[in-house]
């Protein structure tokens, strides 16, 4: 346990039986060198683990009943987050990863198949929240889908009928 001043940085060092030797430099001043010494050896001692999302997508499969069908159609989408997202720790999947994901995807896909690959990333992630094995889930932008079927209003013709049933009214 150790806390040292290297040329530009700090860094920390440690040795835990069972564990192994730990050391990380870089950090800014000396507090976060024992703030990051503290933390790495809390998750140490506890046992946390971390998990790639890889790891995390098919522990997701397993503990979840669906459909052939769904499960099918999971996998065909899994095939587009697998190389961008599979590699990261589950921890590492935030806004930034999901936005720089959101650009990789190919151009001729639309809001709702972009939001079909959101969906499964914020179900695996917040599986792994209710596991306690992530502490929040991060916020997942969606992609805005224009309606199709607005207002009924808003159709042309609608405003002419509403006024007739209405000057229909005050004369009964």
């Amino acid at each position: 346990m150790a806390v040292r001043k290297l040329a530009k940085s700090w860094q920390y060092d440690f040795k835990l039986p069972g564990f192994g030797r730990h050391r990380q430099g870089g950090y800014q001043t000396k507090a976060e060198a024992l703030l990051a010494e503290k933390t790495e050896r809390e998750a140490l001692l506890s046992g946390a683990r971390q998990l790639l999302f890889s790891e995390a997508y098919a522990e997701y499969l397993a503990a979840t009943n669906m459909k052939d069908r769904a499960r099918d159609a999971y996998e065909h989408v899994w095939k587009r987050i697998k190389p961008e997202l599979g590699h990261l720790y589950i921890e590492e999947v935030g806004t930034s990863a999901l936005d720089s994901f959101k650009q990789t995807l190919p151009k001729h896909l639309g809001p709702k198949s972009i939001n079909q690959h959101l969906i499964l990333v914020r179900a695996v992630l917040r599986f792994m929240w209710k596991r306690s094995k992530l502490k929040s889930v991060p916020y997942v932008p969606m992609e805005s889908v224009p309606q199709k079927h607005g207002d009924r209003s808003a159709k042309p013709g609608c405003e002419a009928r509403g006024i007739v049933l209405t000057a229909s009214r005050a004369f009964s």
